[in-house]
């Protein structure tokens, strides 16, 4: 069993990304996803070129910040003052209920700030740059944006894509964890759930590797070392060839970072940084490589 422990939001703001390279630095992380948009993307390009091991994906964004792309480019994905606006439900719903023309018009311009998103990252390093994928806040799932990825194998030769399919299992600590099973947390593992299961032969018809397990939707934003346990205990870690990733959202943003999402700002990524920091994760994530 191959695992991937990863952190999202590299590159969006300084805070966040200093705070992603103490945790790989320090910690057991071996991957982040970056944004292509975020406010520190020359930083992190340059922290991350310093680095060796340290396995990068590309966090395609529509919902935080402006495009890549000038907006006036995509206007069906921004608001009137350029900025992405959309949800997972509504950018999804937009598509089902509009006629075939203006659905033909907004996966284009998904399609094409893709591209920019992707070649902004990609253009950094040499052709030898492997292209992982995923996405903010798991947008690449919605199905007509998943048919747009594909799409784009072609061009860029797709190494991996996130596949955020999660066993469910019940972490008893307190009464806190047991409040999030009454949260939308299970039903938005479930709809990934199901998602996943569809995306997994076409991915592997076009020979791109996947994430077999994913633990970090039950409790995202909220994971401790006690949630992966418990998650892992559901997966049959004997598994060869199989990959499971890990998602920790450690990154911090500064007070003085003003704009972002409210989550960027809560106690919580503190927390996460110092649980895939901690010794007994570390520890706990050695045995399970040297002893699948």
């Amino acid at each position: 069993m191959q695992f991937i422990i990863s952190a999202d939001d590299y590159g969006l703001s300084q805070g966040i990304t200093s705070n992603i390279l103490d945790a790989f630095d320090h910690g057991a992380l071996s991957s982040t996803s970056m944004i292509a948009n975020g406010r520190a993307f020359d930083y992190a390009i340059e922290e991350y070129r310093k680095r060796q091991d340290f396995r990068l994906s590309i966090h395609l964004n529509f919902i935080e910040g402006s495009p890549v792309l000038p907006a006036e480019k995509v206007p069906l994905l921004v608001d009137d003052s350029g900025n992405f606006y959309h949800t997972f439900l509504t950018l999804w719903w937009q598509y089902l209920t509009s006629n075939r023309q203006d659905r033909h018009l907004l996966k284009e311009q998904v399609q094409q700030e893709m591209i920019a998103q992707i070649h902004k990252i990609a253009q950094c390093f040499d052709n030898t740059f492997p292209i992982h994928v995923d996405s903010h806040l798991h947008f690449h799932m919605i199905p007509f944006v998943f048919e747009a990825l594909l799409e784009l194998h072609n061009q860029f030769s797709f190494s991996y894509v996130r596949l955020p399919q999660e066993p469910f299992f019940l972490v008893k600590d307190n009464t806190e964890s047991l409040k999030n099973y009454c949260s939308l947390s299970p039903v938005k593992s479930t709809l990934l759930n199901f998602l996943s299961r569809m995306y997994q032969k076409q991915l592997s018809a076009r020979n791109i590797a996947y994430s077999h397990y994913f633990v970090g939707i039950l409790f995202s934003g909220k994971m401790t070392e006690s949630v992966v346990r418990s998650a892992l205990s559901q997966i049959n870690l004997t598994q060869k060839n199989k990959i499971t990733e890990i998602l920790f959202h450690p990154g911090h943003a500064l007070e003085t970072e003003k704009g972002l999402r409210v989550k960027h700002y809560s106690p919580w990524r503190q927390r996460e940084y110092e649980e895939v920091t901690s010794e007994s994760f570390q520890e706990l994530m050695c045995s399970l490589q040297k002893n699948p």
